[in-house]
């Protein structure tokens, strides 16, 4: 069994930090990609686990669906309780001490981004084979959705980032590139929806603590105001500030 540090050994990588942790990329690999080609593993385990039908369909209770049918010359929605199944692996990373749980979310992590840089068809088929991989691992459903959720937060927030540095706000083109990527990684609307809130507020309030600490002029505080009324967001509710800071831009504003 190998350790993260034999494998980033073996590799000659340091695990390096998370992706787009600068808006770069990490400065490691994930301890992986040296004289081995990830995906092209994974991808093979993925491809073994499947042509030797190991996982497991498993009911676990019943669920409703909708479907359509015809009723004489008219289509009508109709409801039916149908078996509801899950994806079981009897045989796990995890659950076979092959790997220990630091060394999974790792390798998970990898896929999960090789699989976002990646484009066309390829990209398509890791996307489509990242619970499998998860699944073989040994991952729960709740701790995939965690490692994608915090490398689309990471993307979320560095592109938010620049792009209000650069523009002063999101357009639409922004959100179109947002709603992409909640598509690859799979990220649910109200997960997408905290994100893009979250960053917003903590570069909003960022930039309003720089302007007090500086002293900024009456001009400064009113255009970063005006931007903050635009964007729906108070100051006190939404930005975060206290109210003493907010009662000081004030101040600031009307002198």
């Amino acid at each position: 069994m190998l350790t993260a540090e034999q494998l980033a050994q073996k590799r000659k990588k340091d695990f390096g930090e998370d992706y787009f942790k600068t808006g770069k990329g990490a400065d490691g690999n994930l301890g992986l990609g040296a004289e081995a080609n990830i995906m092209t593993d994974c991808m093979n385990l993925i491809d073994f686990y499947t042509e030797n039908d190991i996982a497991e369909q498993k009911q676990i209770g019943m669920k409703t669906i909708e479907k359509k049918v015809l009723e004489g010359d008219e289509e009508k929605t109709v409801t039916e309780e149908v078996p509801d199944y899950e994806t079981v692996y009897p045989i796990t990373g995890l659950g076979s001490n092959a790997v220990q749980e630091e060394l999974a979310e790792l390798l998970y992590r990898q896929f999960v981004v090789g699989g976002f840089t990646a484009q066309g068809p390829q990209g398509q088929r890791y996307e489509a084979s990242r619970a499998t991989l998860g699944g073989i691992l040994g991952l729960g459903k709740e701790k995939m959705e965690e490692i994608t959720n915090s490398i689309g937060g990471t993307i979320y927030e560095n592109y938010i980032s620049n792009s209000m540095r650069t523009k002063g706000s999101l357009d639409q083109q922004d959100m179109m590139f947002l709603a992409n990527i909640q598509g690859k990684l799979d990220i649910s609307s109200e997960d997408s929806e905290k994100m893009l809130l979250d960053t917003q507020k903590k570069i909003l309030s960022e930039e309003a603590n720089s302007i007090v600490a500086n002293e900024l002029g009456p001009e400064v505080v009113k255009a970063f105001r005006e931007k903050c009324n635009s964007m729906g967001m108070e100051l006190e509710a939404d930005v975060g500030l206290s109210k003493s800071v907010v009662e000081q831009m004030f101040e600031t504003e009307v002198s």
